[in-house]
């Protein structure tokens, strides 16, 4: 099986399988990007918590990323807009640019070497059928006050529409997470297996 280029920084730490039932306070399923930022987040609370992955930490949809860190995402807007209305357009694009600035804090906060770069980030078609799409897309952008450009580094004859920011970012998601997880790892308040599944979950009523 092929490996993706992010892969080869996965530190490996072999943490131990779930052999027995447990209890805990809060389970996350799953060790890729999302569960290890959810297992961060809860440092140093209250909750006993367990972080489970069904093969090694952060090695499957997460290894495989692109590595952006963009709220340009195709015309991600103009799709909610039309499915949900504009304030869930709205609320979706906020979401993502708290998730860059959460992002860009634990990198500075615990000093992660995850090479970083602020990078134009563009999105573009070469089918005219969907000139229109994009023109209710840079409508949306504009009323969220984002300082967009319809030109880019982008040389291709046959772009018909495309729209670039210049602040996005690119990383390496598997030095980022080795990162969160040097900390989640000496947590006293968390445990974290691999190559464990939860097959049978209760739930207590507090």
């Amino acid at each position: 099986m092929k490996k993706s280029l992010w892969q080869k920084y996965n530190k490996q730490r072999k943490f131990t399988s779930v052999d027995k039932s447990m209890s805990t306070d809060i389970l996350i399923i799953g060790a890729g990007i999302t569960g290890v930022s959810v297992a961060y987040n809860l440092l140093n609370t209250n909750h006993d918590i367990i972080l489970i992955d069904k093969d090694i930490c952060f090695n499957d949809t997460t290894a495989k990323t692109t590595g952006k860190i963009t709220y340009l995402q195709d015309l991600k807007y103009q799709d909610i807009y039309k499915a949900c209305g504009y304030e869930k357009a709205k609320l979706y694009y906020g979401s993502q640019k708290d998730a860059i600035r959460l992002i860009k804090k634990n990198i500075k906060d615990n000093e992660i070497d995850c090479d970083l770069e602020k990078t134009e980030m563009v999105t573009f078609t070469k089918d005219e059928s969907k000139i229109k799409d994009f023109e209710l897309e840079k409508e949306l952008l504009s009323s969220f006050g984002v300082k967009y450009s319809t030109t880019s580094n982008l040389k291709d004859d046959d772009v018909v529409r495309q729209l670039s920011v210049k602040n996005a970012y690119t990383f390496n998601p598997i030095k980022y997470l080795n990162g969160l997880m040097d900390k989640i790892k000496d947590a006293k308040n968390i445990s974290v297996y691999e190559n464990s599944i939860a097959t049978k979950i209760k739930k207590e009523k507090s």
